[in-house]
C-alpha cells in the first residue's frame, strides 16, 4: 500500500501591521491641544489687530489734541506780543498825556494869578487912568468912560455895550476852557487806549483757557495711547510666552516619545 507524504506545513508569513508615525500619533493624542493652541493664535492674531486699530484710534486723536494745542497755544503768544505792545504803548502814551496834563494845569494855574493880579491893579488905580483901562479891555473909542463927580463914571451906551461884552474875566474863563477841551480829549484817548488793552487781555484769558482745555484733552489722549501701547505689549508677550511653552511642553512630548 502505497504511502501518502505528509503535507508539508507553509511557512509562516509574517504580517504587516501599519503603524502611524510619531509625529502622526502625536497629533492624534493631543488634538485638543493642538486645538487649543491654534485658537489662542487665533485669539493672539485678532486680538493685536483690536489694539493696532484702537492705538492708531488714541494715536489720531492724541495728535488731534496736540495739533490744537500747539495752535492755541501760537494764538495766545501772538495775543501777549500784541498786549505787551499795547501795554508798552498806553505807558508812552500815558506818560506823555500825564506831562501834557501838568503843562495844562501849570498854565491855568499861571492865568488865575495873573486874573488876580490884574484885579488888584485895577482896584489902584486912579479915576482917570481906570476910565481909559475900562476903555482899552472893553475895546471902545476914548471917551466912552469918564469919571464923574461922586466917585462915579460916566460911560455911554456903546461903552456900556461893549464893556458887557469883553468883562475882565472873560479871555481868562476862554483860556481854561480851552485848556479843559484838551485835557479831556487826552482823557478820552487815555481811555480809548486802556480799552483797548482790557478788551486785550479778554481775549488772552479766553485763549489761555482754551489753552488749558486742550492740555487736558491732549493729556488724556496721551494716557490712552500709553496705556494702549501698554496694554498691547503685555499681552503680546504674555501670548508669546504662553504658545512658546505649550511648544516647549509638546516637542519634549515628541521627542520623549510620550
Amino acid at each position: 500500500m502505497a504511502t501518502v507524504p505528509a503535507p508539508i506545513p507553509a511557512a509562516a508569513v509574517p504580517k504587516t501591521v501599519a503603524t502611524p508615525g510619531v509625529i502622526s500619533a502625536f497629533l492624534k493624542a493631543h488634538e485638543f491641544l493642538i486645538c487649543f493652541v491654534v485658537a489662542v493664535l487665533l485669539f493672539w492674531f485678532v486680538s493685536g489687530r483690536v489694539e493696532n486699530i484702537i492705538a492708531a484710534h488714541d494715536k489720531d486723536v492724541y495728535d488731534a489734541g496736540a495739533a490744537a494745542l500747539q495752535a492755541q497755544a501760537d494764538k495766545n503768544a501772538t495775543v501777549a506780543q500784541q498786549n505787551a505792545q499795547l501795554a508798552a504803548d498806553y505807558r508812552t502814551f500815558a506818560q506823555q498825556a500825564q506831562q501834557a496834563n501838568l503843562q495844562l494845569e501849570q498854565a491855568n494855574a499861571k492865568l488865575a494869578d495873573a486874573l488876580k493880579g490884574r484885579q488888584a491893579a485895577d482896584a489902584a488905580l486912579p479915576a482917570p487912568d481906570l476910565a481909559v483901562h475900562i476903555e482899552t479891555l472893553a475895546g471902545v473909542p476914548a471917551g466912552g468912560v469918564v469919571p464923574a463927580p461922586g466917585n462915579t463914571f460916566a460911560i455911554t451906551t456903546p461903552a456900556a455895550v461893549a464893556i458887557a461884552q469883553g468883562l475882565e474875566s472873560v479871555p481868562t474863563l476862554t483860556g481854561e476852557l480851552a485848556n479843559t477841551k484838551a485835557e479831556k480829549a487826552t482823557v478820552d484817548q487815555q481811555l480809548v487806549k486802556q480799552g483797548a488793552i482790557v478788551a486785550g487781555l479778554n481775549n488772552q484769558i479766553t485763549g489761555l483757557g482754551l489753552q488749558i482745555t486742550d492740555a487736558d484733552k491732549a493729556c488724556k489722549a496721551q494716557v490712552a495711547f500709553v496705556k494702549a501701547e501698554a496694554n498691547k505689549s503685555k499681552r503680546k508677550w504674555f501670548v508669546i510666552g504662553y504658545v512658546a511653552g505649550l511648544a516647549t511642553r509638546g516637542a519634549i512630548k515628541i521627542f520623549a516619545g510620550v
